[in-house]
């Protein structure tokens, strides 16, 4: 009764792999706290399903796509002393995660400097976190930057509506003169003569 295999649908998946690969795996199983094995399950899991939307996608131009695949795996994967760059798998994921463009061009650049950091020796969830802080700096700026033109904005009305105060027909006479004229004549006639 004790003997009895307790997972039939489950199957022993092994095979040799990349030593920096397998410790990667290792320290994010810590990391999240989850057996190494259902991890690599999950990881496999995703790959596959990568690889599918991938082939999915490109039915009509499927033998170039077909040919990349190969051979990336061939000369990236198979019998190799170690793994080269990530860049197939980053722009794979990339590629599939609905991002614009510009939202493309952001992650591959994080995705980079996590792995740059990790190539230097720092660990991933340190990587993580000082790109987090990067991002709430670069955000804050933003704020107050917009707060800056917005108070700038606040105090030109302000003075708009004191030269109306002062001048009530200038301002609505402006305005007539401004829809009336293209923006170049009006330039030229308030430059300084030379």
């Amino acid at each position: 009764m004790f003997f009895k295999k307790k997972y039939k649908n489950r199957q022993v998946f092994g095979f040799l792999c990349d030593r920096a690969l397998a410790l990667r795996i290792k320290m994010l199983a810590g990391v999240i706290k989850v057996p190494i094995y259902c991890l690599c399950e999950h990881l496999l899991q995703l790959g596959l399903a990568h690889i599918s939307a991938e082939i999915g996608s490109n039915l009509e131009n499927l033998e170039p796509m077909e040919e990349e695949l190969r051979e990336h795996l061939l000369s990236q994967h198979l019998l190799v002393e170690r793994l080269d760059d990530e860049g197939y798998e980053q722009n794979l994921i990339v590629k599939h995660a609905g991002l614009t463009s510009d939202e493309e061009k952001l992650a591959k650049a994080v995705i980079d400097l996590v792995k740059r950091f990790e190539d230097e020796g720092i660990p991933h969830g340190l990587a993580i976190e000082i790109i987090q802080e990067l991002a709430t700096r670069l955000e804050r700026r933003r704020k107050v930057q917009q707060m800056e033109r917005e108070l700038r904005r606040q105090i030109d009305l302000e003075t708009l509506q004191q030269i109306n105060e002062r001048f009530p027909g200038l301002i609505p006479g402006l305005l007539k003169l401004m829809a009336k004229y293209p923006t170049e004549d009006l330039e030229r006639a308030v430059s300084p003569i030379r």
